[in-house]
């Protein structure tokens, strides 16, 4: 379920960060996660790099469609392949998860990806007209989804600009 996901998810996280590579899933839901997981990590790799983006992580959400019986689990490699019309990475995708084989099966599940990138955020209140400088600003991470007017990953983007609103704190 939801749980296991996000567990799974934490787990891989964690294996992740500290070099250790995540224990192969042995049930079909881990298998089904570890999947989407590799879909969503090669789908990041590619826009990242078109987007120049530094240091991205995704997160995301699944919920399975269909059937609440428990799959058995899968001796081949899981086939994903996306149902919808949407592109972007952002979007909340149909993805389809396929066993094949004679005893195989298929799990549909609704995926919403978000992308963690470490921004800038304002450190100190900067009013309107001010010249901006590194220092005002640190790094933290923040969902890109929630950022409709764009971000910036490098101090030396903004500094010397002059700002056209007030800026608060964070």
């Amino acid at each position: 379920g939801r749980h296991a996901s996000a567990t799974m998810l934490v787990a891989a996280l964690l294996a992740a960060a500290f070099g250790q590579a995540a224990a192969a899933p042995t049930d079909a839901g881990q298998q089904i996660d570890a999947q989407i997981r590799r879909y969503l990590t090669s789908q990041l790799d590619d826009y990242a790099d078109q987007q120049g983006w530094q240091n991205p992580q995704i997160i995301y959400k699944s919920t399975p469609r269909g059937s609440s019986r428990p799959l058995p689990s899968c001796n081949a490699a899981l086939q994903v392949e996306r149902l919808d019309d949407g592109r972007g990475l952002l979007e909340r995708q149909r993805l389809q998860l396929t066993c094949p084989g004679e005893d195989g099966w298929q799990q549909v599940s609704l995926v919403t990806p978000s992308v963690l990138l470490p921004v800038l955020v304002a450190s100190a209140v900067t009013d309107r007209g001010a010249p901006l400088a590194a220092e005002q600003f640190q790094l933290q991470n923040q969902d890109i989804a929630r950022l409709p007017r764009g971000f910036y990953q490098d101090a030396d983007e903004v500094t010397g600009q002059i700002a056209k609103r007030r800026i608060r704190t964070g």
